[in-house]
This record gives C-alpha cells, structure tokens and sequence, in this order.
C-alpha cells in the first residue's frame, strides 16, 4: 500500500506498506519512504531502516540524464528531443529483427530426420564442409560499428565568458575520455550577475568530480586512468562484437 503526501500540489513523499507474511491480523510489515523535491527523489529510507541520498546530472535542458544514490548505484537515461538522430537506436532495431527472423528460420532445420533405415545422399554428408571456416565480424551494437564511446564522444554545448569584447560564447566541443558539466556547462566556474560594461562574477563550480568545466567519462574513463580514451568498452574500439 501505499501513501502520497503533498504540500499543495507538489509530491513530497511517498509511503510505502510492506505485508511480509500476505497476512494482515499478524501485523508483519515494514515500511520504507521516497522524499522528493521538484518531481525528484533526494531521500530514501528502505525496509532495513537504511537511508540513502540522491544527486542528479542534467542535460542542457534541464532533464536529468543521471541519477547517482548514495551508496554507488547508477542509473542512467537517453533522451531524445524533436529532431534529434536516433538513427543508431532505429539500426539496434533493425538488427533485432534480423536476428529473430535469423532463429525462426533455423528452428525449422532437421524437423524431418532421417530414419536409421534411411540412406543418406553422399551431399548430405559433406554439408559440413562447406560452412565458413570462421564466422563473420558482426558490427557492435553499443557504438554501431563506430567503435567510439556514446558518452563522451559526442558534440557537447560549451558556454562560457570570452572577454568585454567577445562576450558570451557559445561552442560544441569534444574531449576524448570527458564529458561536459552540466552545473557550470563547461565553463569551470558558475557565473553571477553581469554588471553593465563589467565582467560577471564568479566562482569556481562546486561539482567536486568538476575539473575547468569537464569530468571524467564514466564510461571509458571512470577512474581518470583509462589507455583507451573514447573508445567503445565493449568492442575496445574495433567496432565489432566478435
């Protein structure tokens, strides 16, 4: 069962009822609660009594892409604006298909034995022989042959203060084994109010995994120590599974 809590219209917790034995009268339950702020969960107790905190990574539009709990557990989610290319989900597809068309077609192989009376044509004998002495490279699936990682390497919007004169910038920038933060948007430092005529004040970003606006990539560069830099990890950059 559970129990949604709200200050006006805004979610702020949810509680939930555990039956452990499937029996009411007995009274074996337990409890846990999620404590969200803006829609987001930031708090939760589990059924153990034990809490854990929540930390968001955004996209440039606000949505986050990342959720990080307390405890080390990652989840993460794509999104897709109008217009974006979602070529490389519609090939996964594609080959998703194939393969199952692939498994249809050859359960339907040997579905009429021979019998153990029955001769055996001498070209049935030797259909082993012709079969491809190795198998063909099949194009990965997570990078789609392109053998680089999807997380860093990929266009990222940098935004930042070039000067009086230049002013705000705007700049799609690539670093291998990097991905952008999102708090500062690359720029390093979190800009405040913009004086007319004056430069805008500052500070350095608070993102403590921020290093002058870029982070470690979490997937081939999670420790900061990786030799392959923007290379898929499942295919270490050949581009293909096998």
């Amino acid at each position: 069962m559970d129990n949604f809590i709200y200050n006006g219209e805004s979610l702020i917790r949810i509680d939930h009822t555990h039956i452990n034995s499937g029996n009411v009268d007995d009274k074996s339950m337990s409890y846990s609660s999620d404590f969200y702020e803006n829609g987001l969960v930031t708090k939760q107790i589990n059924y153990e009594e034990q809490t854990f905190s929540f930390q968001y990574d955004n996209d440039l539009k606000g949505n986050w892409i990342k959720q990080k709990r307390s405890d080390g557990e990652i989840a993460k989610r794509e999104i897709f604006y109008k217009g974006d290319d979602i070529s490389l989900y519609e090939n996964k597809y594609e080959e998703f298909k194939k393969v199952i068309s692939s498994s249809s077609t050859g359960s339907n192989i040997n579905e009429n034995p021979t019998s153990n009376n029955e001769v055996v044509p001498e070209e049935n004998n030797i259909r082993s022989n012709n079969t491809p002495q190795q198998q063909e490279k099949r194009r990965c699936t997570s990078c789609n042959g392109s053998g680089k990682c999807s997380t860093c390497m990929k266009s990222f919007r940098v935004h930042y203060w070039a000067g009086k004169g230049p002013g705000w910038k705007d700049e799609n920038e690539t670093r291998p084994g990097k991905v952008m933060c999102n708090d500062c948007h690359g720029a390093g430092v979190i800009y405040g109010r913009h004086p007319y005529g004056e430069d805008p004040e500052y500070k350095k970003c608070y993102v403590s995994a921020c290093n002058n606006g870029w982070k470690n990539c979490p997937e081939c560069n999670y420790n900061g120590n990786s030799n392959n830099l923007g290379q898929c990890q499942k295919c270490k950059g050949s581009g293909f599974d096998r």
